[in-house]
């Protein structure tokens, strides 16, 4: 499995939390995955990057804003879903509060093998979150959250290999932490 690649196991639970669903792509890059959204049956994608994207295909219901995160205003009644697609290791300011604004939070990204998608603040703000999907792969992996989690949950490998950045985890080495604990 290539970097960005998704699984039918991965197309299967987007499918599940974005069908009818309007979606924030958070950097949305050249709209490849906004596309994918729409194809898997979001109502509407709020296409959301810094740089200039390309126009979205006639007919579709993709809407692009050019803005840094901290520009954008969240609607009024929150974002059903925010999609998360590999996400710099940067601090992104204006990101999180877009996500506390989000009923759902989709990341596609990897930790593990020498990669870092994502910041440890973006990774204490998704272990404070319920998990409702996980597809977990050394490459790539999808991770689905939902509310506030409410009591203790064990942290996911993306996760613990996130908020412990001293070692240079694989995805086997991140899950056999996680068990010791």
């Amino acid at each position: 499995m290539s970097y960005g690649y998704l699984s039918d196991e991965m197309m299967g639970l987007l499918r599940e939390h974005v069908a009818g669903a309007e979606v924030w792509d958070l950097g949305a890059g050249i709209l490849g995955r906004s596309h994918e959204l729409v194809y898997l049956g979001a109502r509407k994608v709020i296409a959301i990057d810094k740089e200039r994207m390309p126009p979205a295909s006639p007919g579709t219901p993709i809407e692009t804003r050019r803005a840094l995160f901290a520009e954008v205003q969240p609607p009024v009644g929150g974002i059903d879903v925010a999609f998360l697609g590999w996400p710099q290791n940067t601090s992104l300011v204006g990101l999180t509060e877009l996500l506390v604004a989000s009923r759902k939070v989709i990341y596609l990204g990897c930790n593990t093998g020498g990669t870092s998608c994502g910041n440890s603040s973006l990774f204490t703000h998704f272990y404070a979150r319920q998990v409702l999907g996980h597809v977990p792969h050394a490459r790539n992996s999808l991770i689905v959250y939902g509310g506030w989690r409410t009591g203790p949950r064990r942290p996911l490998p993306e996760e613990w290999a996130a908020l412990h950045p001293e070692h240079m985890w694989t995805l086997e080495e991140a899950t056999e932490a996680i068990r010791e604990r």
